[in-house]
């Protein structure tokens, strides 16, 4: 079974620092080059396979969903969304000044589809509010609500007229690994939830490969590469 995880992708803005070419950048080079060059950067790809069987004999079998983020610090610099294939679905950037922001969300031919205005706090956005990238007229509104250690705890988002559409909610281990992703509808009633069992971690305790499950049955099979 298809999932939804259109909730993954976030839009961040183009910076004058990177000067994206698509075909290099489907290919993970610009990335390398990035993290390499610059301190303090790195980048982390994370995967998500469709599943078969059950909790004895599960195992991944196609890819569903793949992006990959370069951070500076704790801040998203520019993202890749990729298709099933690997072939480069769209980008993004971000730029921060003080407690604003802006970003552009480009398809893979760089066309521009979206541009969000961008609220922090601290390095935390906690609202964001786009526009179509041609026509500019506003699209939605989005709201962030985190926990002390700075993980998003609630995404709600709002149509164009205000009302509001539909809110995630997240829970999260000691480590700040995600161990439950909740859908909701505008009244609040649960439309989706998926629990996260971590099978392999890394140095610092974080998760690079983690079981999904709906219904007590394995969903979806996760992984994530860090290259620091």
């Amino acid at each position: 079974m298809l999932y939804d995880y259109s909730h993954l992708c976030s839009v961040e803005n183009k910076s004058k620092q990177y000067q994206i070419i698509p075909f290099l950048l489907s290919l993970g080079i610009l990335f390398l080059a990035c993290s390499n060059e610059v301190p303090g950067q790195r980048m982390v790809i994370h995967e998500i396979y469709q599943v078969t069987g059950d909790d004895q004999t599960k195992k991944p079998t196609v890819l569903q969903y793949k992006d990959a983020k370069l951070y500076k610090g704790d801040i998203v610099e520019q993202t890749s969304y990729f298709e099933i294939d690997n072939t480069l679905k769209s980008y993004e950037f971000v730029k921060k000044e003080g407690d604003k922001g802006i970003t552009n969300y480009y398809s893979s031919d760089s066309t521009l589809l979206a541009i969000y205005n961008l609220e922090y706090q601290g390095d935390n956005i906690i609202k964001r509010t786009g526009y179509d990238g041609q026509s500019k007229q506003l699209l939605r509104l989005e709201t962030f609500e985190y926990d002390s250690n700075g993980n998003v705890t609630k995404k709600s988002i709002f149509n164009s007229e205000g009302q509001l559409s539909s809110f995630f909610s997240m829970a999260y281990d000691d480590n700040a690994n995600e161990i439950s992703f909740t859908r909701h509808g505008s009244e609040g009633q649960v439309v989706d939830k998926e629990t996260f069992v971590i099978s392999k971690t890394n140095k610092s305790g974080k998760w690079i490969e983690r079981w999904g499950y709906r219904n007590e049955r394995p969903s979806s099979f996760h992984r994530r590469t860090f290259d620091q």
